[in-house]
């Protein structure tokens, strides 16, 4: 006969709407309620889940997998009522555009076993049965981000600024290498290099990108750290908010924020910024710039191209006379 199962496949997600490249962290979730009584086991996961992900997965995200490799229960609690919770798969997406994250229903066939009426000591007094659980379709609105000159290219979350700066001190003409790390939690991934101006007191090499991404707690947290190599060029005192910034958009407090640089060096020694115009080769041309005449001559010998020239015009006058007296005798 068949014993009544208490339990449920759910699809959960940690927010019901977003912002374009903001975060929804969604939960696939098996989950057997504590007064259950069937016998109930998974069945072929793997395949059944490859083809789960296949409907799930939106076209518009960028996903982080927290990649599940050992299904534990875990005790929660839901509307009162206590369960074993199974999580099967968890992800955070990040919509890339304002078209809606659309999550279809979806089926995970379990083993259920039916038990005999009447067991008996020798006897067989179970048997499989398959049932097909299923989750209810979900739909995330995304919200397009408030206007903004950089609203198409900033990254979004949480984050903060870390800096290292082996010197404050600094000699113009030696290099020095300076880190710009973000950390916080959000696509890692998506973020960009910081803006940096273009100016004459520093030269600035691309930098070196390196990041880590942790997946813990239904979070995607981690840093992404632009290491530099600048070279000043002009003494003084510069702060490098002036000259390294990175926009982003704070989820948090639903407002552009500026993560800013607040090192402060101190150049010293000469001026190097015309070093490099003096120290490269202009060419044979003007190596003789200095010994070369300023005096204005004349090309006296004009050459048989001149004199071709001259004979080609004279034809072309004579023809033209031609043509117009035949034109006045007719």
């Amino acid at each position: 006969m068949d014993v009544r199962d208490e339990a449920l496949l759910a699809l959960k997600t940690n927010k019901d709407e977003v912002y374009v490249g903001e975060g929804v962290t969604t939960t696939l979730s098996f989950l057997v309620a504590d007064n259950n009584v069937a016998a109930l086991h998974f069945h072929e996961l793997a395949r059944q889940l490859s083809d789960i992900l296949k409907k799930l997965r939106p076209a518009n995200c960028w996903e982080e997998n927290f990649d599940i490799e050992n299904i534990e229960g875990e005790i929660v609690n839901i509307n009162g009522r206590g369960y074993t919770e199974y999580k099967i798969y968890q992800g955070t997406f990040y919509p890339l555009n304002t078209q809606p994250i659309q999550f279809p229903s979806v089926g995970l066939e379990m083993l259920k076993f039916k038990v005999a009426k009447n067991p008996s000591f020798f006897g067989q007094n179970r048997l499989e049965d398959y049932k097909t659980y299923h989750t209810k379709a979900k739909t995330i609105r995304v919200k397009e981000l408030p206007p903004h000159p950089m609203r198409d290219a900033v990254a979004v979350g949480n984050y903060r600024l870390e800096e290292r700066l082996n010197a404050t001190t600094l000699q113009t003409g030696q290099s020095v290498s300076y880190d710009f790390s973000i950390f916080g939690e959000g696509n890692i991934s998506a973020i960009d290099k910081p803006t940096v101006r273009n100016n004459e007191a520093f030269e600035v090499y691309e930098p070196n990108v390196r990041q880590n991404i942790n997946h813990n707690n239904g979070r995607v947290t981690g840093a992404k750290t632009f290491s530099y190599f600048m070279i000043p060029q002009e003494p003084g005192k510069y702060e490098l908010g002036d000259y390294f910034k990175w926009v982003y958009f704070n989820s948090g407090t639903k407002k552009y924020d500026t993560l800013r640089s607040k090192q402060i060096v101190n150049v010293q020694g000469e001026s190097k910024k015309n070093l490099s115009i003096e120290s490269s080769d202009m060419g044979s041309f003007y190596d003789n710039v200095n010994t070369a005449s300023n005096q204005l001559q004349t090309h006296r010998n004009m050459g048989w191209v001149q004199w071709g020239a001259n004979i080609f015009a004279a034809l072309m006058v004579g023809v033209s006379i031609y043509l117009i007296s035949r034109k006045t005798q007719s």
